[in-house]
């Protein structure tokens, strides 16, 4: 689908954006660029469809686990006559770790910064402050691993 108002930096024509969004390429040069996702952007889609956080903590646990399976770590506690329930979730992304767990009849959203298994910060966050540090990392992660394999691919020379 092409933008309407974005022309390529290189030749001023038409640049089209990939179906996953991460990229712009011009298909008169072929030139292509990266676009970083909006973090606010995502946070505010994430909102969207969980609806209340609160109410769908084990959905975004799941969608995280299964999207993000090296990453993430999902405890569950099961009761006598119960299913399995999610207690607490947390992903890590390099020196940060995202954590929701349920405390009482709430869920508690927390961002820890540790650096060589030695806890710095540990901060107590909104949902919505949450899920947006969250964007930012995921986009982060994304952005660098897409440069890690254009990179990986120009020095193999496909």
């Amino acid at each position: 689908m092409a933008h309407q108002f974005e022309t390529c930096s290189g030749c001023g024509a038409p640049v089209e954006t990939s179906l996953d969004g991460r990229w712009i390429e011009c298909k008169y040069c072929h030139s292509r660029q990266g676009v970083r996702v909006d973090p606010v952007l995502l946070a505010t889609a994430m909102h969207a469809e969980f609806g209340s956080i609160e109410k769908s903590f084990e959905v975004l646990a799941g969608k995280l686990a299964q999207t993000l399976p090296e990453h993430t770590r999902v405890e569950t506690k099961r009761g006598l006559l119960s299913a399995p329930r999610v207690e607490s979730f947390e992903i890590v992304l390099g020196d940060e770790r995202f954590r929701m767990r349920r405390e009482k009849k709430d869920v508690v959203a927390e961002r820890v910064h540790e650096v060589r298994g030695i806890v710095l910060k540990t901060e107590r966050m909104t949902i919505d402050a949450w899920l947006r540090a969250l964007s930012e990392a995921l986009s982060t992660m994304a952005e660098s691993r897409t440069l890690a394999h254009d990179s990986l691919k120009q020095m193999l020379g496909s």
